[in-house]
């Protein structure tokens, strides 16, 4: 995402930090037996299957669809707790869980990977990969991670660091590891689930945001060898171009300016699909880096930031492209979920792609060439009027430049829809899209200016809304009929930040929410079959799977992510404590488990400051902008953040702060910033946040 008046969505970087042991430290690498686990077969047949859930997104078409039945309109309402697994964790949880073999694996935050029976929930095994706590400080947004791919006997996960790690299915010890990262002086980080497509296990990387130059990688399965790359972007100006694709693509950028060298951005950090027929994989790709806005007259396409790129699986040469946004300055991505399906387009049956992304456009390609077949839009986007079908360009509104004067659009920089998962029903022809319409106020003006539009004074609220429909603002399951280009039914849910979808053969739509429920809908009308309170906040989707005769609905549970930047009155995580769980549920299960209440609900700080003198001007002005590097965790403008609220600050006094400032809770998950500030910043930080100036509490409505 890009710095363009975001400071605190880039600054989440800083609120989490890794562990205590050396990556050197990991056992060796040695041979170890095959477990009975999938193979590309089992994924490929896993339409017709179904008892496992062998691949992130069910399969290669991502489709997020089970043909399971068992639990069907009939029996979902009586779905209870199986048993629960706990993840160790009070951070983000984002995974899809995977299962074959009876076994559920599922990672948690740190990029730590259990194994859990799935029939009984006795955990097998854990591996931490000892993620230095300290990288935490150079990304973005959280400790959270996807999931596991799991093929041949080994499962394999992508840490925050940068490293690729294969396990052995059955013990979870190390077989191989790779350093993925091309450069150790950028700030790279993998957040996403690799995927393994004809004996090659795909992985990119994010870190766009922070000024790095994104790629997607093949490695050999059995070796971790590596077998190709792909550069999004190329180097810079003055570099020879690794191959054509990286040519084609230079010509797309500043030839004058050698400012994006090396941090072009587009990292590949989530979406991926593969057609086995055509032999294509392909990748969504990130937003480009923060140069960008320091160039408001620069209005070169960037290529391939924001795209849809289908890569050749052999070799990782492009095939053909799409770029849904040219020359992103929004940080809207492309690296939302990508699905494949079979579908009569215009009474002509295609083989498609379609995606959701970020900007707030519904689009549908062919899948074989690229060609645009479909862009609508299917939430709230006032930065274009449309997509022009003949050049496949947004035509841009006049709001969407923000160089000159702050401009109020549509969607925020989490986009319409983020990386929570989108499933399709072949049968009802919907996708299911947890969406969301809030805005944010762009801006190229230093430091930090608003959330969303949340406390913008009237008369720049006015200005900036002038002429602008009224958007009903919120969080929405959406079913969106993708043959047809329109919105077939939706659901207004209490909170923004929320699950993603599965959709099953019997007729249902399940998703976790962040006010805690566990919902599961009519997948032709929306109507609400199951609302089961969890009082943990869910954003990861749901899987589902079979085994002895009875069929389980899994999902990971824990808050976290971008939504700890301002957590909305509705949410789960507000009221309990957040403990990361792995909750599976079947038909006659028991009642699930609430976790702790908390004692005092999360909230700004309530700061005694009788007898205390005002802090002066220039003061006041220092402690705002060093604490911009504390705000995306601890809160600021009467937020709620997820971590502490900074309210024993003053209790614990100067030397207090000091310490934990240069490392005392660093084990905890604190970063250590004594290499950054001097000590008369501690004493400015003190002095603002023990007063309390960090987090002033208001009468703000929160989404």
């Amino acid at each position: 995402m890009k710095r363009t008046g975001l400071a605190l969505l880039a600054l989440l970087a800083f609120c989490v930090a890794a562990c205590s042991r050396d990556p050197a430290d990991e056992p060796a690498a040695r041979p170890v037996p095959a477990a009975a686990v999938p193979t590309a077969a089992a994924i490929t047949g896993f339409a017709k299957e179904g008892t496992s859930w062998p691949a992130t997104g069910g399969d290669y078409s991502e489709q997020r669809f089970s043909p399971l039945t068992q639990i069907d309109k009939g029996n979902v309402g009586t779905l209870g707790l199986a048993w629960a697994g706990d993840l160790d964790s009070n951070r983000g949880i984002e995974a899809t869980p995977i299962m074959v073999d009876g076994t559920l694996y599922v990672t948690s935050t740190w990029s730590r990977v259990l194994a859990f029976d799935a029939a009984t929930g006795n955990r097998k095994w854990l591996y931490d990969p000892q993620v230095p706590r300290n990288i935490a400080r150079t990304f973005c947004c959280d400790v959270v991670n996807r999931g596991v791919a799991v093929a041949d006997g080994k499962v394999y996960v992508g840490t925050l660091d940068g490293r690729l790690v294969a396990l052995d299915a059955q013990s979870g010890i190390p077989v191989w590891t790779v350093d993925t990262v091309a450069d150790k002086s950028k700030p790279y980080s993998i957040t996403g689930a690799p995927r393994v497509v004809k004996g090659k296990v795909l992985i990119g990387n994010g870190g766009a945001d922070r000024g790095v130059r994104g790629y997607l990688t093949a490695y050999d399965a059995g070796t971790g060898r590596q077998a190709w790359r792909f550069w999004v972007v190329p180097k810079g100006p003055k570099a020879v171009p690794e191959n054509e694709d990286v040519a084609r693509a230079a010509a797309t950028w500043p030839a004058d300016d050698d400012s994006w060298t090396d941090v072009g951005g587009g990292t590949p950090w989530d979406a991926m699909a593969y057609d086995p027929a055509l032999d294509l994989i392909y990748v969504g790709t990130g937003n480009g880096g923060a140069w960008k806005r320091r160039r408001p007259d620069d209005h070169t396409d960037n290529l391939y930031v924001s795209s849809i790129v289908a890569l050749h699986a052999d070799t990782g040469r492009v095939a053909w492209h799409y770029q849904v946004t040219p020359g992103d300055k929004w940080d809207y991505t492309a690296t939302n979920s990508i699905i494949l399906a079979d579908l009569p387009i215009g009474g002509t049956p295609r083989k498609v792609l379609f995606q959701a992304p970020k900007n707030g456009f519904f689009y549908v390609l062919d899948r074989a060439t690229g060609e645009l077949l479909a862009a609508d839009k299917y939430g709230a986007a006032n930065w274009a009027s449309h997509v022009d079908m003949t050049t496949g360009r947004p035509v841009l509104a006049p709001q969407s430049d923000f160089s000159k004067e702050d401009q109020l659009i549509y969607p925020n920089p989490n986009g319409a829809h983020d990386w929570h998962s989108m499933s399709f029903n072949p049968a009802t022809g919907l996708a299911y899209i947890p969406a969301f319409d809030v805005p944010w106020v762009y801006s190229t003006k230093p430091g930090f200016r608003y959330f969303y539009d949340i406390g913008v004074p009237a008369d720049e609220l006015a200005r900036m809304t002038a002429g602008q429909p009224a958007v009903e603002k919120g969080g929405f399951l959406r079913a969106w009929d993708v043959a047809n280009r329109r919105l077939k039914w939706q659901v207004k849910l209490p909170s923004t930040w929320n699950g993603g979808t599965l959709t099953t053969a019997a007729g249902l739509v399940f998703q976790g929410a962040g006010d805690g429920y566990f919902s599961a809908y009519d997948a032709a009308s929306g109507e609400r079959l199951l609302h089961v309170f969890t009082g943990t906040s869910i954003m990861a989707a749901p899987i589902t799977y079979s085994l002895g005769g009875k069929q389980y609905v899994a999902v990971a549970a824990g808050y976290g992510g971008s939504g700890m930047l301002s957590i909305g009155a509705a949410a789960a995580v507000k009221t309990y404590e957040n403990n990361g769980r792995l909750l599976v549920l079947t038909p006659g299960g028991a009642e699930v488990p609430l976790p702790r209440k908390r004692d005092v609900p999360l909230g700004p700080p309530v700061v005694d400051n009788t007898g205390v003198p005002p802090l002066d001007a220039a003061r006041t002005a220092r402690g705002r902008e060093l604490y911009l590097q504390c705000a995306g965790c601890h809160g600021t403008a009467g937020s709620t953040g997820m971590l502490p609220n900074l309210a024993r600050v003053k209790a614990l006094g100067r030397d207090g702060l000091a310490a934990i400032l240069n490392g005392a809770l660093e084990p905890n998950g604190m970063p250590n910033f004594g290499d950054t500030l001097s000590a008369e910043d501690v004493d400015v930080l003190y002095e603002y946040v023990s007063r309390g100036l960090h987090n002033v509490p208001g009468r703000l409505e929160w989404y």
